[in-house]
């Protein structure tokens, strides 16, 4: 058992105790990052967003690594599972940090409340995962009342930013059933994660490389404290193999309005208030 697993443990009278700890700490911290993410996309393009916070994320990852291990070297995770990173948090936080652009925060967790769901579709479909009646009734309430305050003109979004984020939703979903199906085999959660934050780090590079030779803008002219201070979010907290889809604890509150972005919001960051 490792180090903090061992601190896990004792955090609670039972594993089930601690891991619940573990997984609302994350769930907080999600919320968190989201505000954060807003603030940040405001002033920041998108792209340089996700490669700030992806490469806070994996120095913090190599930092525990490294404590975990002490002086020995640190061994690789399941290149397999390592490669899920270009999925999540790569493609998907890319769309949700453009998508988040153009919508609410409010908007942005309402959407991201269809990832538990798809992922019980996906775990049945992939995974053979038997589900109730119950289930499947309850399920279907949560998509009807999803849609009824997505088609709610007073929603606060923009159609462009509600597609792109959905499909970051439908990429963190399929992460997590594929990740589910071989993380038991893993070696070390710790390394599967930094695995995953690396070759995510990558793929962002290419984007952010990418969406500059179209032509994107992806440095900002003028940025805030505050934008400074809030683009690395709290990336670095949120674990993905797998992780809570529990969305209680996001973020509430009155969000800030919805951004108007110029024509190429892959690279053209810095949105401006409407």
């Amino acid at each position: 058992m490792t180090r903090f697993a061992r601190a896990a443990a004792l955090s609670g009278s039972s594993p089930l105790r601690a891991a619940a700890f573990w997984l609302t700490l994350a769930a907080a911290c999600w919320g968190i990052g989201t505000a954060f993410s807003k603030q940040a996309v405001a002033e920041i393009p998108p792209l340089t967003v996700l490669l700030l916070q992806l490469a806070v994320s994996l120095v913090f990852l190599t930092i525990v690594q490294r404590v975990e291990r002490g002086d020995r070297e640190l061994s690789r995770g399941s290149p397999r599972l390592a490669r899920l990173g270009v999925l999540n948090p790569g493609l998907a936080y890319a769309l949700s940090l453009v998508g988040l652009t153009t919508i609410t925060v409010s908007l942005s967790v309402l959407l991201w409340a269809l990832e538990p769901l798809l992922i019980v579709g996906l775990a049945a479909w992939l995974l053979r995962e038997r589900l109730s009646p119950a289930l499947l009734g309850l399920s279907a309430v949560a998509v009807g009342g999803i849609v009824l305050v997505v088609v709610d003109a007073g929603t606060g979004g923009q159609a462009s930013g509600i597609v792109l984020t959905v499909a970051g939703v439908a990429c963190c979903a399929t992460y997590t059933v594929a990740t589910r199906r071989w993380l038991p085999a893993a070696p070390s959660t710790i390394r599967v994660v930094a695995g995953q934050q690396a070759y995510a780090l990558g793929f962002a590079v290419i984007l952010f490389v990418a969406a500059t030779l179209l032509g994107g803008r992806s440095l900002p002219s003028e940025v805030s404290l505050a934008g400074w201070a809030t683009s690395p979010g709290c990336d670095a907290c949120q674990p993905r193999s797998p992780r809570s889809c529990s969305t209680s604890s996001r973020c509430s509150g009155s969000p800030p309005e919805p951004c108007s972005v110029s024509d190429s919001s892959l690279g053209s960051g810095s949105a401006q208030r409407s």
